[in-house]
């Protein structure tokens, strides 16, 4: 929406915040209090659509990490039947020389 239109749909209301928030909007840029708040809602808004597609990133990534994590998992195990069974067959050559 540009600009132009969305102050001719400006609507004015009456809201009560707590003095930390009003601190936190007088911060933001704009020139007046109504244009800092819109601005930083704006800003929240945006941001809400780069932090979905960034959790969907993530969440991409974590599905990657886990199946690499259960394939090494899985040649762990078959490691660990394979030295098994090599320290079985060795304790039984160990024990036909004996």
């Amino acid at each position: 929406m540009n600009k132009l239109k969305r102050e001719s749909e400006t609507l004015q209301k009456t809201v009560r915040l707590p003095s930390d928030i009003v601190e936190y909007i007088e911060q933001q840029e704009g020139k007046d209090f109504s244009k800092k708040l819109v601005n930083l809602l704006d800003d929240v808004k945006n941001g809400d659509a780069r932090r979905q597609e960034m959790l969907s990133d993530y969440e991409k990534r974590i599905s990657e990490y886990r199946t690499r994590l259960d394939e090494l998992l899985s040649s762990i195990y078959t490691l660990k039947q394979v030295f098994e069974r090599l320290d079985k067959f060795c304790h039984d050559i160990k024990r036909l020389i004996e």
